[in-house]
């Protein structure tokens, strides 16, 4: 019985999933559907992360190995060192990388000790978003030559878009490029469990979720609703999510002080189940300026929730303008303002926005669809293993 379970464990493709950040964004709902639905049979997982955060539900996992190492920071060449070590020791298959920073320390150290297949997942437009955090020139630099560098050591890069693909082609010049759009898992089940603070009364509710951070446009909602008070239109602010620029945090919430507009937000951080709050709202906004495959506007399709979108990135790919959603150009924080009025006007509209976006979910961007595309990349890397020593990204 022992030597078949051996036999039956040596055809299983060893698989390491590196992340740093385990908290909430696209690349962690990305990695916690793979983690939730990759064929056990064929994959043995191991998630490697900077730390373990008994909150993250990419712990809940009991079959999956966990490694946790020192890896943050930008320019962390021991954590690279680390990796490299691991790597060495535990001889995976494929390495998949999510995150520019993961990317760096994770590709790199994957090449070096020569894990046959490395894969990255590219979720953002490095370029823009590093450009809208104010890095310093010489500090850009250096970071798009390591990402040049970490690219060029990959076996596959993925985007979560054809407008990813293209906004990161000046540091995948030359490579082959594979898009493979994300998914989520339908909620049939959805249950309004949370309780609103009393301060809420009883104002049409629009809800914010992802990253705070400047490339997020936080800033164009908050004006959005200061214009929509002068209006006489009093709506209530829910912003959910990590805040990854305590700076930005600051100047939005003095924005906030300064409009005397404190009554009408509320920030309720990570939410462990961000369905119970969508069910609460009216409408979804992203104001973004740089998006490149949004979860949010699947999790508020999953709710039937009407979304109001800035015209950026990916989410022109999932929204059809006035079919199951609404675009606005990024950072017009006045036709935002109109598009919010339209749609607490016109009920039907609203309803309609909202089943049509849940269609959309269901017919083209699935978890099973999504995770079908994954495997069969893996699958398809791992044929012919003996001649893996031949895969190098140089």
């Amino acid at each position: 019985m022992e030597n078949k379970k051996n036999k039956n464990e040596s055809k299983m493709i060893k698989l390491c999933l590196v992340i740093i950040g385990v908290g909430m964004g696209g690349a962690q709902t990305y990695v916690y559907h793979l983690l939730k639905y990759l064929d056990r049979s064929k994959f043995s997982i191991t998630l490697v992360c900077n730390k373990k955060d008994e909150h993250s539900k990419l712990f809940q996992f009991q079959d999956v190995r966990v490694i946790c190492l020192p890896l943050s920071g930008t320019y962390n060449f021991q954590g690279l060192f680390h990796l490299f070590r691991v790597f060495k020791k535990e001889r995976f298959d494929i390495v998949h990388s999510h995150g520019a920073k993961a990317d760096i320390i994770g590709l790199i150290a994957a090449f070096l000790a020569k894990v046959p297949f490395r894969v990255s997942t590219i979720h953002e437009d490095v370029v823009k978003n590093l450009r809208l955090r104010k890095y310093q020139i010489w500090k850009r630099i250096l970071f798009f030559l390591l990402l040049r560098v970490a690219y060029l050591a990959a076996t596959r890069l993925i985007t979560v878009s054809k407008a990813n693909k293209k906004s990161i082609h000046s540091l995948t010049k030359g490579r082959h490029v594979e898009i493979i759009y994300s998914g989520i898992e339908q909620k049939n089940e959805l249950e309004d469990k949370i309780k609103l603070p009393s301060y809420f009364k009883k104002q049409p509710i629009i809800i914010y979720s992802g990253r705070i951070s400047p490339e997020k446009g936080l800033h164009i909602l908050i004006k959005a609703v200061h214009l929509l008070k002068k209006d006489s239109y009093d709506v209530f602010g829910v912003i959910l999510g990590h805040a990854s620029d305590i700076q930005y945090l600051k100047q939005i919430q003095l924005m906030i002080k300064k409009y005397r507009i404190e009554n009408q937000f509320y920030f309720g951080g990570v939410a462990e189940d961000i369905y119970p709050w969508l069910l609460k709202a009216q409408i979804a906004v992203i104001p973004s300026f740089s998006e490149s495959m949004s979860f949010s506007i699947l999790e508020a399709w999953n709710c039937k929730l009407p979304v109001v979108a800035s015209r950026v990135g990916g989410i022109p790919e999932l929204i059809s303008d006035g079919q199951n959603g609404l675009l606005f150009e990024p950072g017009d924080f006045s036709d935002l303002a109109k598009k919010v009025i339209y749609l607490l006007k016109n009920l039907d509209i609203r309803k309609q926005l909202g089943i049509k976006g849940y269609e959309t979910l269901i017919k083209s961007f699935s978890a099973n669809n999504f995770i079908y595309q994954i495997e069969k990349l893996y699958l398809s890397l791992a044929k012919d293993l003996s001649k893996s020593s031949n895969a190098i990204g140089f």
